[in-house]
């Protein structure tokens, strides 16, 4: 197989926090944000590990790591905001497929402690 460009096949790493709950859906149907937002600005992920866990309230909260080929995060994501505080944002064009998943792992309760 010849490779043409080596940055497209460059895998790119997104997290999501959410509750131990919501996983069978999102696994079943893919990431998707709330019916009736925009999308573009309801920000499902962000390339910060640190920033998605500030994310992460509820019972049983836990961060689910992404990684999407360079060449297909268009087709999944708006352009991202840069904030100092959560890295940088993105909201879905449209459902993530959950064959992006990698890892799922529960966020240590320290660091919901000792959030801002």
């Amino acid at each position: 197989m010849r490779i043409e460009n080596l940055e497209q096949c460059k895998l790119h790493p997104f997290y999501h926090a959410t509750i131990e709950r919501s996983l069978s859906a999102i696994k079943r149907e893919g990431l998707r944000p709330p019916i009736g937002v925009n999308s573009a600005r309801w920000f499902m992920l962000t390339d910060n590990l640190q920033g998605a866990q500030h994310y992460a309230t509820g019972d049983t909260p836990v961060i689910i790591r992404y990684v999407i080929p360079a060449n297909e995060i268009k087709q999944y994501l708006w352009d991202g905001i840069r904030s100092d505080y959560y890295g940088v944002q993105y909201g879905l064009r449209q459902p993530l497929p959950s064959k992006y998943i990698i890892s799922i792992y529960p966020v240590p309760l320290s660091t919901l402690t000792t959030r801002r």
